[in-house]
């Protein structure tokens, strides 16, 4: 059972991990607006280490919340959101391809448009021909599945005012990817 990472402009396949186990866990965040994973909620944490494979959709706003999180789990993956500096930038690609346990799984942060409604079905048209696409921006946690696509959006990585922290705990193995959206205690 492999799982690899690929992105435009970079070979990451010398680096692509070999799983034996029947299936992969993946903890999938996104929109964490933090400058340390110290200010993420402490199930976050707990979760990263229960994960075989921590993947951040982006909107991170700090290089050292980037090397915080490959160091919560074995397996890290990301792209870069219209909030994250250069220094973020050059470490990550915009957009990311895996593969695992032979699915194909999209990672991106759709920042263009306006309006929110509507980026889950604008990335199915642009990108087709994946069985999961995970993406993040919107701050809207979303896990639906469009035939034989699930759309993934984990929300914020954080509580706000209004609305609380989210975050997707995805099972992906030969039988196909399934998903678990979990809201965050404030506590």
């Amino acid at each position: 059972m492999v799982a690899r990472a690929a992105s435009a402009g970079k070979d990451l396949n010398a680096a692509a991990p070999c799983y034996t186990e029947p299936m992969v866990k993946l903890l999938v965040l996104a929109d964490t607006h933090v400058r340390t994973i110290a200010e993420l909620p402490r199930e976050v944490i707990r979760a990263a280490g229960e994960c075989d494979w921590l993947v951040h959709c982006g909107d991170y706003t700090g290089a050292a919340v980037v090397d915080e999180l490959r160091g919560l789990t074995g397996h890290f993956s990301g792209v870069w959101g219209n909030s994250d500096p250069g220094t973020v930038r050059v470490k990550l690609p915009h957009q990311l391809t895996l593969e695992v346990e032979g699915k194909r799984l999209l990672v991106a942060h759709p920042h263009w448009g306006e309006h929110h409604d509507g980026i889950g079905e604008e990335l199915l048209k642009r990108h087709p021909g994946y069985n999961a696409i995970l993406f993040g921006h919107s701050h809207e946690p979303a896990l639906v599945r469009h035939g034989e696509t699930l759309l993934v959006n984990p929300g914020q990585g954080y509580h706000s005012f209004m609305v609380p922290a989210t975050m997707v705990r995805l099972t992906v193995s030969d039988a196909g990817i399934e998903g678990e959206l979990v809201t965050l205690s404030p506590t």
